[in-house]
């Protein structure tokens, strides 16, 4: 079976986040749920096609090799028969799909997450219609599978470089998934729940080497974060992206007016890893803020 995901759809409500998720049980049988605008597609693999190849599972798609994971430590039985339901994520080049038990629902959630327990391939859990449902980290599985483009890499965990960036969201959701993914690729991250959180964080710390800022935010918004941080005289070169999901022209235009370095959707996971990865692959001579 074939389904295109549907944009997220997220508002902020009383400190939860309405966001659509598809839910589905692993391999045996936990409760996992994940943002439906992460989902490329859903597909069905017949086990007798799934191979193994060098470290990973994998299952001929449209005329390659597509890589399969599953949840964990968790093992595709080999007494299994049939067809197995498949999650098929895509970054616009890269994909590859996670075998479950079954797909469960697609339904709208207010989120409350929990911390997750430093469980690796979990951001957090939450109670979707009752059931504690884990939330899958769909950065820690890229991870594994293209460590050279997301940094899973124990050197580049440790940060050696030593960036550091400042995620500004209003939106607990959103916190933690652009955190998850930064993450993955090496930096060291801090959060911020608006602009006046993220003020009072770079006048106390001053050391961050890349912000990354929603637009629509209480008490100090985005478009005031970045007027303070242009006139900061240690911050003004440092590189600040703005995540928001108006993207149209004339919202554009005006950010880069004021100041952003570039204006991202926050739901394009493929554009804001490669746009952070060119910015600071250059930032020792734009941003240098030592010259």
């Amino acid at each position: 079976m074939k389904e295109e995901s549907d944009q997220i759809h997220l508002a902020s409500t009383a400190g939860h986040d309405l966001v659509k998720m598809l839910t589905f049980k692993t391999l045996t049988g936990r409760p996992c749920a994940v943002p439906l605008s992460l989902v490329y597609r859903l597909e069905e693999f017949n086990v007798k096609d799934i191979e193994t190849s060098g470290r990973h599972l994998v299952s001929q798609y449209d005329g390659g090799l597509l890589p399969l994971m599953v949840w964990g430590s968790e093992q595709l039985s080999p007494d299994k028969q049939g067809s197995i339901p498949t999650i098929l994520f895509s970054d616009g080049s890269r994909t590859f799909g996670l075998l479950v038990d079954s797909i469960m629902d697609v339904s709208e959630e207010e989120l409350a997450i929990e911390e997750s327990l430093n469980v690796p391939g979990i951001y957090g859990v939450s109670i979707i219609r009752g059931v504690t449902t884990e939330l899958m980290d769909v950065y820690h599985f890229y991870g594994h599978l293209y460590p050279e483009i997301y940094g899973i890499l124990t050197a580049s965990r440790s940060n050696p470089n030593g960036k550091r960036v400042l995620v500004v969201e209003d939106s607990q959701f959103f916190r933690k998934l652009i955190s998850s993914l930064m993450e993955s690729l090496g930096f060291t991250v801090s959060c911020a729940v608006d602009g006046q959180d993220a003020w009072q964080k770079i006048k106390t710390e001053r050391k961050f080497d890349l912000v990354l800022s929603d637009i629509e935010m209480p008490r100090m918004d985005g478009w005031g974060l970045v007027t303070r941080i242009r006139e900061h005289p240690e911050m003004r070169g440092v590189p600040v992206l703005a995540l928001t999901s108006l993207n149209g022209p004339e919202a554009v235009k005006k950010g880069k007016e004021r100041g952003f370095t570039d204006y991202l959707v926050k739901f394009d996971k493929h554009s804001v890893a490669s746009t952070v990865e060119r910015i600071m692959s250059t930032a020792g001579v734009s941003y240098d803020r030592s010259a």
